[in-house]
């Protein structure tokens, strides 16, 4: 769902609602604002504290659940993202159809992530920058917007040094998020945006997913090996009512009492999204893209209001006795899975998030990573957070408040002091190593500071 209303990143807006005087002065107000959000000036002071951090998480959670590391090396790697694809349509039916069969097959099949969030409560390119970068997305798009020309150590980055043949594709316009001009920016070998594409089907304004899926393993045929190409798939966008599909069979299921309805609509949209991600699947089996292949997919942010009513009703169907806050983590929890080739049928459910996708590729490719606040997420850290100082973890979630996930209650820490100490200090560990993340991200991120080492 891409909120382009947002003041901050929409100055068309802001010119219409203010002066051109006003339109200046709120612009200097949130650089201003933003400025004061950075607690690190100078590279030095901030990657003393970086470093301490990764020792401790080394400490703490360096224990790999799994011996992978270099196991793919040289594989080629493809990263999907899907749109608006939150995980409750999963493994789900209606009316004895399957919402999702494709995914339910792969995930079956492969490795399925099941507790990934998203890292803000925004856009479709925050969730690109979170992946790409290993660092927190700024709010409403302006990592891509205002903070596009900073230096990471993106994946794109560490693939080209490794050899890699790199590409990007996406059925929309170099515009859209300043896409051209970001992944121009970040090296990116091959960029495929909508006027690299055959257009003869569009879907809400898009290239439809089967369209950009077909044509992309054109693409990938034609790249030099190993490659790494990460793909953006578009058509379960907002509003979900698959306008310009030619074909509506391609909806496999009846949503029922819910046609017409937004939740109705996010379904079918959904089951497309399904049904096209299928289709890429077979189309790589058939040109000999995919039993060789690392492929990594998950959607980029939520679809659904937190507190939309027909998804709590449906969601009560299978889960009767869901809590408030196992309703605010199903607003940040993505669809994720991971194909490795060689590694069949595991589940991770523990706690992760998009910062994880960078480091997880990079110790699977046998890479040395570099700068990322994400972690393998075949080791045991287990919890993540959001850029709005959310916390998610295993048993535990902060929101102002901690609150016990399984019974969603909230925690009376003072109580907690004495009854258990040790949670308590887990929880504060928690909420301490947060707070040095986003301080270390928001200053990356505004104050450029990774151009500035030595």
């Amino acid at each position: 769902m891409e909120k382009g209303k947002d003041k901050s990143y929409n100055k068309d807006m802001q010119i219409r609602e203010s002066s051109i005087f006003g339109y200046h002065i709120y612009d200097l107000q949130s650089a201003l604002n933003i400025k004061n959000q950075a607690k690190y000036q100078r590279y030095n002071d901030m990657i003393k504290d970086y470093q301490n951090l990764k020792e401790e998480y080394q400490e703490k959670y360096g224990r790999e659940n799994y011996d992978f590391a270099g196991i793919a090396k040289d594989k080629n790697i493809i990263i999907t993202q899907l749109e608006s694809l939150q995980e409750f349509v999963l493994h789900k039916e209606i009316n004895g159809k399957p919402i999702t069969p494709n995914l339910n097959k792969f995930l079956s099949e492969n490795i399925e992530i099941s507790n990934m969030h998203m890292q803000s409560y925004s856009t479709t390119a925050d969730s690109e920058h979170s992946a790409i970068t290993s660092i927190y997305p700024m709010e409403n798009g302006m990592s891509f917007s205002r903070y596009y020309t900073n230096t990471y150590d993106d994946i794109f980055k560490l693939y080209n040094e490794a050899g890699y043949d790199t590409s990007y594709m996406h059925g929309n316009d170099a515009y859209f998020w300043n896409r051209g001009n970001v992944y121009s920016r970040l090296g990116v070998n091959n960029i495929a945006l909508k006027d690299k594409f055959q257009e003869t089907e569009y879907i809400n304004g898009f290239l439809s997913d089967e369209i950009v899926y077909n044509q992309a393993i054109e693409k990938l045929t034609n790249l030099g090996e190993p490659f790494l190409s990460f793909i953006v798939a578009a058509s379960s966008h907002t509003p979900y009512e698959l306008e310009g599909l030619q074909d509506r069979s391609k909806i496999s299921i009846d949503v029922g009492k819910y046609k017409g309805t937004y939740f109705g609509n996010y379904l079918e949209a959904v089951n497309y999204a399904d049904y096209a991600f299928g289709i890429f699947m077979e189309g790589l089996k058939k040109a000999g893209l995919y039993d060789d292949t690392m492929i990594i997919l998950f959607g980029d942010h939520n679809g659904l209001n937190m507190y939309n009513e027909e998804m709590i009703e449906f969601l009560k169907a299978t889960t009767p006795n869901i809590n408030d806050i196992e309703i605010r983590l199903n607003y940040t929890r993505v669809i994720a899975g991971l194909k490795i080739p060689g590694i069949k049928n595991i589940k991770i459910e523990k706690t992760t998030s998009k910062l994880d996708i960078k480091p997880t590729l990079t110790y699977l490719s046998g890479i040395e990573d570099g700068f990322s606040l994400g972690t393998n997420i075949f080791t045991s850290k287990e919890f993540v957070a959001l850029n709005n100082g959310r916390i998610i973890g295993n048993s535990y979630y902060y929101d102002e408040n901690w609150y016990e996930i399984k019974t969603g209650k909230k925690i009376d820490l003072e109580f907690l002091k004495t009854s258990e100490p040790e949670i308590k200090e887990v929880l504060d560990r928690y909420y301490e190593e947060m707070q040095t993340e986003l301080n270390i991200s928001n200053s990356v991120s505004i104050n450029n500071l990774l151009e500035k080492r030595q």
